[in-house]
């Protein structure tokens, strides 16, 4: 069970949530002022927003999402009735953008997708006499570090001897420097030479990745408004 909150003033998008997800925990909300009110006193674990509220917009909501302390690197996934929005969105970085009527069985399938991480794709890394297993959709960014493994998630980082090519990782993972691998889910900004995350961290794209990362946006672009 994970935490869901459904920001739409349409009350039959809400009985529709209730219904698909009653086996979740599920806040409701019809306006952003509401939501912004418990937003920090809350951490979600998947959030779905409304592109045109009756107070703000989605989009200005989602900046302010980014803001929390306690949900900056939670997936966002926007609703509406119109795909021209779509591209003006990167700024906020949701992991989908879903037309309405959003059908049952995608709903599901982005639910489960953040249950069980990307794919149900998980890595273990050795911390001590522990074996430790880290869900791909937690991690934010891995950094090696000569013999060294950085692994930076959601909750914390963690240090390993492990290299990056130990892990089968697939996208939102992607390889942007010999030393860096970013999970694109928590990225802010993306230039051709750096990677700028939502926690203010700035990451390098080497020479050798820069257009792999500019035809991978490109694809994503065509197929958000598709």
């Amino acid at each position: 069970m994970i935490n869901i909150v459904l920001v739409d003033d349409d009350y039959l998008i809400h009985e529709q949530f209730t219904s698909i997800l009653s086996d979740q925990r599920l806040d409701l909300f019809l306006n952003g002022s509401n939501f912004l009110e418990t937003l920090d006193q809350t951490t979600y674990d998947l959030i779905f927003l409304d592109i045109y509220l009756p107070d703000m917009t989605g989009m200005a909501l989602g900046r302010r999402i980014r803001q929390s302390p306690n949900n900056s690197f939670c997936p966002i996934v926007y609703l509406s009735q119109h795909t021209d929005a779509a591209l003006k969105l990167f700024a906020t970085q949701p992991v989908d953008f879903l037309i309405k009527p959003v059908s049952a069985e995608r709903i599901r399938h982005i639910v489960d997708s953040v249950r069980f991480g990307t794919l149900g794709r998980s890595i273990e890394i050795k911390q001590g006499r522990r074996m430790i297993r880290i869900m791909q959709r937690d991690i934010i960014y891995m950094e090696s570090i000569q013999r060294l493994l950085m692994i930076h998630t959601r909750q914390q980082s963690f240090r390993t001897y492990h290299k990056m090519t130990d892990f089968d990782l697939s996208y939102p993972i992607v390889r942007i420097h010999q030393s860096f691998q970013v999970n694109l889910d928590y990225a802010a900004q993306v230039t051709k030479h750096q990677i700028y995350l939502f926690d203010q961290t700035v990451l390098p794209i080497s020479r050798r990745y820069q257009e792999d990362i500019r035809q991978l946006l490109v694809r994503l672009a065509k197929q958000v408004v598709v």
